[in-house]
């Protein structure tokens, strides 16, 4: 007989009674939710839900008081956990193409931020292409940033 319950290895994703306070304003009160591999998953709620709040903890850019998040098998509960897990997701929070430079071409924007990061010539190079090609950006790499719709800036 075969089991329809999803194996370990197929969890992607796993966020357990979740809680999220910032100062007396409770966010988020014991959220559970599993993603499995291959699954599309929405957050859908009003502004103020939390949605982005659980976003960032997930992304390990967050931190959070009740619960757990879990991703690839990782709990993301210290900055270790964090990096480990930012070293396998991307997370692009909301809004930014609002901090890019409009006068700049998409190649520029790249190097500018690359550089105030101190990331390296050679790094810059292989980081660069491999963005360009992921965001489907290369044959727009010299092409002004005011010049490009919303969904590609972000």
């Amino acid at each position: 007989m075969t089991s329809l319950a999803p194996s370990s290895t197929d969890v992607v994703v796993r966020v357990s009674g979740f809680v999220k306070r910032y100062k007396h304003h409770l966010a988020v009160d014991g959220l559970d939710f599993t993603v499995n591999r291959g699954e599309i998953y929405g957050l859908i709620g009003p502004d103020g839900a939390g949605k982005s709040t659980v976003m960032k903890a997930i992304a390990g850019v967050l931190g959070y008081e009740g619960g757990s998040a879990e991703v690839f098998g990782i709990v993301v509960d210290s900055e270790r956990a964090a990096e480990q897990v930012k070293r396998r997701i991307g997370f692009l929070p909301q809004g930014l193409g609002l901090n890019l430079y409009p006068e700049l071409s998409v190649e520029e924007n790249i190097d500018f931020f690359a550089r105030l990061r101190l990331v390296s010539e050679a790094d810059l190079r292989e980081r660069k292409a491999r963005l360009l090609a992921i965001t489907r950006l290369e044959r727009f790499r010299t092409r002004l940033m005011k010049q490009l719709s919303g969904g590609m800036k972000q």
